[in-house]
């Protein structure tokens, strides 16, 4: 499983055994809104404000969820269900010189690792999911690959703002 990165190194793929799951597309190079279709439903991901590290989940047009960040690098994200069942995963970073990051559901028992991997050829990164033995259904797993994507576009971008500010 991967997050394969196309056109512009922000819109992906998510993919298993090469079959493509969803596609995550924001629709401008500078925005922080983010659309996919998947399992019947329009999925919209939208920052609360300019200047917040809060983003709203909505699916076809009604809030579901939110995903929020702090200073530590550590990203809630909470999501409904069709069945009105809530989900809440925590996404850590770990590790410095490489990027790896965790994710855990809400009693901390680890579902699975994302591993950033580097294509030197291309100049471009991919992320390899390193799945773990998991309990969750394929359909709340893959909507969370959908926000747990998005929040790794996010970092991606913000790392090279920083670089480019920086120097």
């Amino acid at each position: 499983m991967r997050f394969r990165f196309i056109n512009s190194s922000r819109d992906f793929i998510f993919e298993k055994e090469k079959v493509n799951i969803f596609e995550l597309n924001f629709p401008k190079w500078y925005s922080h809104r983010a659309e996919v279709s998947y399992n019947k439903s329009n999925i919209e991901i939208k920052p609360k404000s300019i200047w917040s590290n809060k983003y709203y989940i909505f699916k076809n047009s009604q809030e579901k969820g939110l995903i929020n960040s702090n200073w530590k690098g550590e990203v809630s994200i909470q999501f409904y269900d069709q069945r009105n069942n809530k989900h809440v995963y925590k996404l850590m970073k770990r590790g410095f010189w490489k990027e790896i990051f965790e994710v855990y559901n809400e009693k901390m028992a680890l579902i699975t690792t994302v591993v950033k991997s580097l294509n030197w050829k291309k100049l471009n990164s991919n992320y390899e999911l390193e799945n773990k033995a998991h309990k969750l259904e394929e359909k709340h797993f893959n909507e969370l690959m959908i926000y747990i994507g998005f929040y790794l576009v996010l970092n991606k971008k913000n790392a090279a703002n920083a670089s480019a500010s920086y120097g």
